[in-house]
């Protein structure tokens, strides 16, 4: 049963005491009233749902486009490193450029040359049969060329070979010293025809060196750290080495480099290499570039390592002559 008002009541009450008409028009204009504040409230809510599914879709859009911009500055700025590294690489300097000054788009590229210590860890893993060149001797920064001038080669008596990070995998290496008897590699570019090399190998496993004739590991750590499973031990040079007039390893213009062979590891494998006895230490094994690319806001870094060039490891045991080879 529904239950009228208290105002509704009283009119009521007095219509049926005989109350004019005008009475009701006052009934009737109060409750168009109180639908209007009803209609108006529906109304207030509607706009504030759409309003706030207008500013959700708004903040997801702004917040898309930002990501989109900065994922795209991303790139460009590394795409900017990556140019600072190729232009250095055809240039051997520094460079600095703005690719794109409206953008904020550009790059700086710095070449350095490390200097390193008495130990160098190849920044590269090896497989079986590869081979890792660990430079003696200095290298001239614009030609390249074998150069003993500024004092950056090394003078030892002794290396130390690290390799393999697994006991199971148990790799074998073998040990290349090159060496200059005339020093012509020194005085004339690329002529290495008195070069010659003295070889020396080692295996951890028993079993194999049975088989082929290897040197022992040493049981002692490697002294020079690097997780390093297996140590050759210390190489005597002196002793490897012949000595001519012109030629030992406390000259600086003999020892040229060292190639280290790693053997029957199933998976890739570290290496390093330590001196004795160097003064000075181990020269620049090549040289870094560090590129800084930058896009708007966005910053990106690359960092790369480049090798001095080397003959293919081919060619450690090929013969070669300028006149047909004739087989006696």
């Amino acid at each position: 049963m529904y239950i009228l008002p208290k105002v509704l009541k009283e009119n009521y009450s007095k219509k049926k005491a005989g109350i004019s008409k005008g009475h009701w028009s006052r009934i009737y204009l109060y409750s168009s009233s109180n639908t209007k504040g009803q209609a108006l409230l529906i109304v207030l809510l509607t706009m504030a749902v759409i309003l706030t599914v207008v500013l959700s879709v708004t903040s997801r859009s702004v917040v898309e486009l930002t990501t989109t911009t900065y994922q795209e500055d991303a790139r460009r700025a590394f795409s900017a490193a990556e140019a600072g590294v190729e232009q250095v690489l055809l240039t051997q300097t520094n460079v600095t450029q703005v690719l794109d000054p409206s953008a904020n788009v550009g790059f700086d590229a710095e070449l350095t040359y490390p200097q390193l210590g008495s130990t160098y860890n190849y920044p590269n893993l090896l497989s079986s049969g590869e081979v890792a060149t660990f430079w003696l001797v200095s290298h001239d920064n614009t030609t390249n060329a074998l150069t003993c001038s500024a004092g950056n080669c090394t003078r030892a008596n002794r290396l130390q070979v690290c390799f393999g990070n697994n006991l199971a995998a148990q790799p074998a290496i073998e040990v290349e010293i090159y060496f200059d008897t005339s020093q012509q590699s020194f005085a004339s570019p690329n002529n290495f025809s008195n070069i010659k090399a003295v070889r020396t190998t080692y295996d951890p496993s028993a079993s194999r060196r049975v088989l082929n004739n290897f040197g022992s590991t040493s049981a002692s750590p490697c002294p020079f750290g690097g997780g390093y499973s297996f140590y050759s031990g210390l190489i005597n040079l002196t002793a490897l080495i012949p000595a001519p007039p012109n030629c030992s390893v406390n000259n600086a213009n003999c020892l040229v480099m060292a190639k280290v062979r790693i053997l029957y590891n199933p998976n890739p494998q570290p290496v390093g290499i330590g001196v004795l006895g160097a003064i000075p230490n181990l020269p620049a094994q090549g040289f870094r570039v560090e590129s800084t690319g930058t896009a708007g806001e966005s910053v990106r870094s690359l960092h790369v390592v480049r090798s001095y060039p080397e003959p293919q490891s081919a060619f450690n045991s090929a013969v070669f002559s300028k006149n047909n080879l004739t087989k006696p």
